[in-house]
């Protein structure tokens, strides 16, 4: 198991990317399905296709983006950094992507931490 954590990390290095608006996403594109169904059933999370550029889309959001990132850190290369970041915010704000309602007051907090997140990073 721990070659395959090894693998997964090296290849989120190289094709993954970490976003967070309100809450944490992080996206694999690929060609190979395949590849990205070992996310899928390790973490959870979607895959969906783009079929005009024939490309296969990994998504996984909120807490679950945030455990996966802890699992490959130790491993990463490239992103280490900015998944660590990304796990700070998530166990910040604290809710999961499923959350429905967010009070206003709420998601002016979220988006006064992020800043900060932001600016910690930027210089």
């Amino acid at each position: 198991m721990q070659e395959t954590i090894i693998y997964m990390a090296a290849f989120f290095d190289m094709k993954g990317h970490i976003a967070i608006d309100k809450y944490l996403h992080v996206v694999i594109t690929h060609k190979r399905k395949d590849i990205l169904s070992i996310y899928k059933n390790t973490f959870g999370g979607n895959i969906g296709t783009q079929r005009k550029y024939q490309y296969h889309i990994y998504q996984i959001s909120g807490s679950k983006a945030a455990v996966m990132l802890k699992v490959l850190l130790p491993y990463m290369r490239l992103k280490k950094e900015e998944a660590r970041a990304a796990i700070e915010y998530q166990e910040m704000v604290g809710f999961k992507s499923t959350d429905a309602k967010l009070t206003r007051e709420r998601i002016l907090e979220e988006i006064s931490m992020l800043k900060e997140i932001r600016q910690q990073f930027s210089g």
